[in-house]
């Protein structure tokens, strides 16, 4: 796998969280608006603004507004990114210590070389050579995985 492919795959991999965090919010916000029962009273029950049969009727707006397709969808992009960050944490597994920190400070923790360099307590020089072979052995590794080249789309539609 080419450098600059391995780059992408690890920034995706660090934005995995955040896109997560923003379908989960994107399905919560469509349950909320179709089923709109407001809390319970003090008498126990139930209540909404809406007269009758306040579950049957948030059911059929929820089917009717396509929101249950859309939650479908939305939880099958969790799913593959889950299966996504499994695949490419094996990969990461498969570096040296050194290679995987200076990987994790530089892409997950948003580091300058300097900073990192300051971290390890080796040379700015040594940490971006660390870095290049960090890249390399994860881009090794990934290509290994039967379903590095979906990541390798997945990543790139992302756009990170």
């Amino acid at each position: 796998m080419e450098r600059h492919n391995a780059e992408l795959i690890i920034k995706y991999y660090y934005a995995i969280p955040a896109m997560k965090r923003l379908l989960a919010e994107e399905r919560r916000d469509l349950e909320e608006e179709c089923f709109g029962v407001r809390g319970v009273a003090m008498d126990g029950m139930p209540h909404t603004t809406t007269p009758g049969r306040p579950v049957e009727a948030a059911a059929i707006a929820y089917e009717e507004s396509g929101a249950a397709e859309r939650c479908k969808e939305i939880a099958a992009k969790i799913d593959a990114l889950n299966r996504d960050a499994a695949k490419i944490r094996c990969s990461f597994d498969a570096l040296n210590g050194k290679y995987k920190q200076v990987v994790m400070l530089r892409y997950g923790g948003s580091y300058s070389w300097g900073g990192i360099s300051a971290r390890m307590g080796v040379p700015d020089s040594t940490c971006r050579l660390w870095s290049r072979k960090a890249v390399e052995c994860f881009g090794k590794a990934l290509a290994e995985e039967p379903e590095a080249s979906e990541i390798l789309a997945r990543a790139s539609h992302a756009r990170v």
